[in-house]
């Protein structure tokens, strides 16, 4: 049985191979194998090295197109928008409307870099430089109004925050503090001197609120030293920097100049990038 199989299969492939070779269409059987045939098929074919392509703005051809050869117009915007070849689907030659060549012209345009470059702002930014109290302020004022445009300069607040003390004192004179300071030293507390309004005392730690400052009592009283408090040593207020929005190389040496004469030398040449 199992080599009946096989030789009818044998029979098969060989009947097959046979028909596909086109060795029956001799013999008048089963001629459309010849239509997947070379040459036959490749005859009716569209021959891609006869196809021409127009651009949209070329004269409409009169000349009558020889068999197989396509006339193909592409307007300017499809031939560099696709990037596809086009694919030839009549053997009629065919024209672009008139409307074709004014939708092909581009809708955008290069910037020109050079006109870019000189439309640029040749500013250098925003800069600015020292910082002024509020007694400084009018005058330093008065001094820029003169010597600057109006709203080439300005001087920005910048907020500075209320400063705690952990604080001993008032002692009853120069011997007492003098004493105090060798206790701190032998109990390896840091201390400063504090301004003229608390004096005679000392500052064991400085912070920024009061919260901050009562925890300081509390751990200069877990080394051994009783008696300190919190106390402020000043309020809350505002200095102000002076800033240049938009400066030009000109605009800061003007007022590094005015800086100079007030004997602000350093800030003169100390100019950074704006904060925010």
């Amino acid at each position: 049985m199992l080599r009946i199989l096989v030789g009818l299969l044998v029979l098969l492939n060989l009947g097959y191979w046979t028909w596909s070779q086109g060795v029956l269409a001799d013999w008048g059987m089963w001629t459309q194998v010849q239509h997947q045939q070379e040459p036959e098929r490749l005859e009716r074919q569209v021959h891609p090295e006869r196809i021409r392509l127009l651009a949209a703005d070329a004269p409409e051809i009169t000349a009558p197109v020889s068999l197989g050869e396509t006339a193909v117009v592409l307007s300017n915007n499809e031939e560099s928008t696709t990037g596809t070849t086009p694919v030839a689907t009549d053997t009629q030659t065919t024209s672009a409307p008139a409307s074709a060549t004014s939708a092909a012209e581009p809708s955008k345009t290069l910037a020109d870099p050079a006109a870019s470059a000189l439309a640029a702002p040749s500013g250098l930014g925003c800069k600015q430089t020292a910082y002024f109290n509020e007694k400084e302020r009018p005058r330093i004022e008065a001094l820029f109004k003169a010597a600057l445009p109006e709203g080439s300069w300005m001087l920005s607040p910048v907020p500075q925050p209320a400063r705690w003390i952990v604080y001993t004192g008032k002692l009853s004179g120069a011997e007492a503090v003098a004493e105090t300071k060798a206790q701190l030293r032998e109990l390896k507390i840091g201390y400063r001197d504090v301004p003229t309004a608390l004096q005679p005392g000392l500052a064991l730690g400085t912070f920024s609120s009061e919260e901050a400052a009562q925890q300081g009592v509390r751990d200069v009283a877990r080394n051994g030293y009783k008696g300190a408090k919190a106390v402020m040593e000043r309020q809350e207020y505002e200095i102000y920097t002076l800033r240049l929005p938009q400066v030009t190389e000109e605009l800061k040496i003007k007022a590094s100049a005015v800086l100079s004469k007030q004997g602000e030398g350093k800030a003169a040449k100390n100019w950074q990038t704006c904060t925010e």
